[in-house]
């Protein structure tokens, strides 16, 4: 006990509190909490990334996405700092009864605030138009708002009757670390899926071009036994068979673009 005493009384320690209580106080927690907020979205969903990368759904980091995911969590991190003191002025105290009732009022109001927030926010930097955003939000916000159901209300009266006020989005961002991690799978698993799409596109593609060639194998052999100069053109039939491949497997490409355009 000695020991820890005297760590904690070492000059290091103690310039370490110092500063950690000066990015805490009243003058700075605003942008601590929105900086905590930022640090947080980004971690979790590179870890989201990572876990992509490793199962070979994707090749490289994709730092525009960690941008968009990054500026919703500026935005995520400000609200929460102004809601947190709004809910103490409303609920003052810190019982237990007090704690259940500002959870329930942040999952019913301030939980679909941030992940409308987080869909539109990145689906702005993508370039979707106003009704596609209305429709992400009506798929992935509900898949979205019932997950959370499942962790921040047992995690919110933790928060709301043991944790200090300035203290709380640091504890909140902490526990949506891992939530953070969700959120990147429900916005870009689509993603993933359109290029698995694109394997069997590819794959079926392959067999097009089987079947081609049994259907005109036939047809070549009765050109060559009816005309006789076609044995000496057999390199044009060839590339004609070719020709027909490359435009049935532009069929197959164009009528998969058009029908994940649609989704």
């Amino acid at each position: 006990m000695g020991a820890v005493t005297r760590l904690w009384k070492h000059a290091t320690i103690r310039s370490i509190s110092s500063k950690v209580g000066i990015l805490f106080s009243r003058r700075y927690l605003f942008y601590t909490n929105s900086a905590i907020s930022v640090v947080m979205s980004c971690t979790g969903d590179a870890l989201e990334q990572h876990y992509r990368i490793l199962q070979g759904e994707q090749t490289q980091m994709d730092w525009k996405r960690s941008h968009d995911i990054g500026f919703s969590g500026l935005l995520i991190g400000a609200f929460c700092h102004l809601w947190y003191i709004m809910l103490d002025c409303w609920f003052p105290g810190r019982t237990l009864g007090i704690a259940v009732k500002k959870s329930l009022v942040d999952q019913t109001v301030s939980s679909p605030i941030c992940i409308s927030a987080f869909l539109f926010v990145t689906s702005f930097f993508e370039g979707k138009t106003s009704a596609q955003m209305k429709q992400e939000l009506k798929e992935k916000g509900k898949i979205l708002y019932k997950a959370e159901w499942m962790v921040w209300p047992p995690a919110q009266i933790i928060n709301f009757y043991f944790v200090p006020t300035r203290y709380r989005v640091m504890f909140g961002s902490s526990v949506s670390f891992g939530f953070e991690w969700y959120f990147s799978f429900v916005k870009y698993g689509d993603r993933h899926s359109k290029a698995g799409a694109l394997d069997l596109v590819s794959h079926d593609t392959t067999v097009s071009e089987d079947k081609l060639t049994d259907m005109t194998q036939p047809m070549f052999q009765k050109v060559q036994s009816h005309l006789p100069f076609a044995h000496s053109q057999s390199t044009d039939i060839v590339q004609l068979k070719q020709d027909m491949f490359h435009i049935d497997s532009k069929c197959l490409r164009k009528r998969w673009h058009e029908q994940s355009c649609q989704q």
